[in-house]
């Protein structure tokens, strides 16, 4: 097993010397000269950056998920009384135009193009201006993203009800593109974040493995 790990480590070193010099999205990482974002890395090649670099932002999360089954179960039993028109509100999509107010809310400041792929699979509810009052939306790896229900319409439970229909857009995208069954919906909190904790665990998910996002910057030696 250790000669396995080793093994692999030397792959992983070989991949992060070799990064693009760019700002697009590339599997589970951006790069940005010598700085990289790693999205829901395993900690298992922690000990392996810190080997070959400095850590700019460390935030160790932990992965939930759902089963498709368990969504819709949950979703067709708790949301037979809600009605967003008694709210004064509607459903909609996040679209272009609302990609700065997204940005304005959101803990993590996405580059804008990061952020419009982002909105592709999401949902939102809006009110009778159109503004999104509580929305989602899902990282390249449909990863729960940018989810936020603006303070004065919390405890209505909007974020709920956005889960849940997020998780049938991006159901039917992975039904879309694979036959494997079942189908899980997933996201990221970082360990700090109780009341994110909180908030899966009432809307059905379940603590699964520990990962970490992080903002790295390479050593010299690999440049």
């Amino acid at each position: 097993m250790q000669s396995l790990y080793h093994s692999s480590e030397k792959m992983f070193v070989s991949l992060i010397q070799f990064l693009p010099a760019n700002d697009s999205e590339t599997d589970i990482l951006i790069a940005l000269t010598t700085t990289v974002l790693f999205r829901g890395l395993n900690q298992l090649w922690v000990p392996s950056l810190m080997k070959h670099g400095e850590f700019l932002y460390y935030g160790p999360c932990t992965k939930w998920i759902i089963s498709e089954d368990d969504l819709n179960t949950r979703r067709l039993t708790q949301n037979q009384t809600f009605d967003p028109s008694l709210l004064g509100l509607h459903w909609d999509v996040l679209k272009d135009s609302d990609v700065q107010t997204v940005l304005d809310h959101n803990k993590i400041k996405h580059e804008p193009d990061a952020l419009r792929n982002a909105i592709k699979i999401s949902v939102c509810l809006r009110d009778a201006s159109g503004r999104p009052v509580s929305w989602g939306a899902s990282h390249w790896d449909l990863s729960i993203a940018c989810l936020h229900t603006l303070e004065e319409y919390r405890g209505k439970d909007l974020g709920r009800q956005v889960i849940w229909a997020l998780g049938q857009r991006q159901f039917d995208a992975m039904r879309s593109v694979m036959s494997a069954r079942p189908l899980y919906m997933h996201g990221d909190v970082e360990d700090y974040n109780e009341a994110s904790r909180q908030f899966l665990t009432k809307c059905g998910f379940t603590k699964v493995v520990d990962n970490v996002w992080t903002e790295w910057k390479k050593s010299s030696a690999l440049q």
